[in-house]
């Protein structure tokens, strides 16, 4: 049984594929299995993929017909056979000692899920993204991690038993599909621990599935209700306010976020949907206590008000065409 298991979901990514796998096979850790899944892919991905199947006997490749992100990483869940599990986009990729660092944060601990720092870059800069730290700890003891982690599952190690046993998996068939998996990884775990070092580079790129704006924008209603359904057991008052805080942001962030929708009405129907969503589920949103303390005087005004972010999203969307 290897260490670490090592999920690399492909589609379309041949123009970064490489240093994404070079990363990979030259792990300082090598007790590990690389897992390639190619979705479907119609650009030169297939042949990058081959030429490291033949040099790597560590490297196992399997190749599909589409069926998208979420189906691809549950089935790299169910073919893993290391200790550990780790999600890596191909169009990102991992210092060369990640995996040796966050196995020996993992073991230490004992935790469930062990996350790290990470650097966001594109090919003008780089900019560190910190994650608070923290000790060895839980959402119920810190409940504040439940905003402060990021739902993306890449820069975390998760213990494999504790994600099979509990059966957390990737919903298949709508967007935004990470914060399902990372939330009740993180809900679930007894111990989540940090290694105090940026081990990921995550690319933003345009045209990525994470940076279009559409129709898809509405899966983050379904998203949202399987969360808040995760958390329905918890019994902390605090941790509360934060699942609704984190439904909030969430959704104020899509909400201005419509400045790049396509379509007016779709973008108007979007912000009217959000807001009734939160007044439904979370009457008492507005008063939410880390809501007001995560923003501006300004923007906790704008957040709140339905008839003002229609006008600044209108208002700037007509700017955004004429750029």
């Amino acid at each position: 049984m290897p260490l670490v298991s090592i999920i690399v979901p492909v589609y379309n990514t041949g123009a970064y594929l490489q240093e994404c796998l070079d990363h990979l096979v030259g792990q300082t850790l090598e007790d590990i299995e690389i897992i390639v899944i190619n979705d479907g892919s119609t650009d030169e991905s297939e042949k990058i993929i081959q030429n490291y199947v033949r040099r790597y006997p560590h490297l196992y490749y399997y190749a599909r017909e589409n069926h998208g992100i979420s189906y691809t990483r549950n089935q790299g869940i169910q073919l893993a056979s290391g200790k550990y599990l780790m999600f890596v986009d191909s169009d990102d990729y991992l210092a060369l000692d990640a995996c040796e660092k966050l196995v020996e944060v993992a073991k230490k601990s004992q935790a469930e899920v062990t996350v790290c720092d990470f650097y966001e870059f594109n090919t003008e800069d780089k900019k560190l993204n910190s994650l608070p730290d923290f000790t060895v700890t839980s959402l119920t003891e810190s409940p504040s991690l439940l905003f402060d982690i990021n739902s993306s599952p890449w820069n975390k190690l998760y213990l494999r038993s504790f994600i099979v046993e509990n059966q957390i998996v990737f919903p298949e068939n709508l967007k935004y599909e990470d914060t399902v998996f990372v939330l009740k990884a993180l809900y679930l775990a007894n111990k989540i621990s940090k290694c105090q070092e940026a081990l990921v580079y995550y690319r933003v790129r345009e045209g990525s599935e994470t940076m279009v704006m559409n129709e898809r924008v509405f899966d983050i209603f379904p998203i949202l209700d399987q969360v808040n359904t995760i958390f329905q057991s918890s019994k902390s008052e605090t941790l509360r306010h934060y699942l609704t805080f984190f439904n909030i942001n969430r959704l104020t962030v899509y909400n201005l976020q419509q400045v790049y929708q396509p379509n007016e009405e779709t973008a108007q129907r979007f912000i009217q949907e959000s807001f009734a969503y939160l007044d439904q589920h979370f009457p008492d949103w507005k008063h939410n206590r880390p809501f007001r303390q995560h923003n501006s005087w300004v923007k906790w005004i704008l957040k709140r008000s339905p008839w003002l972010t229609k006008r600044v999203v209108s208002i700037l969307r007509k700017r955004v065409k004429t750029s």
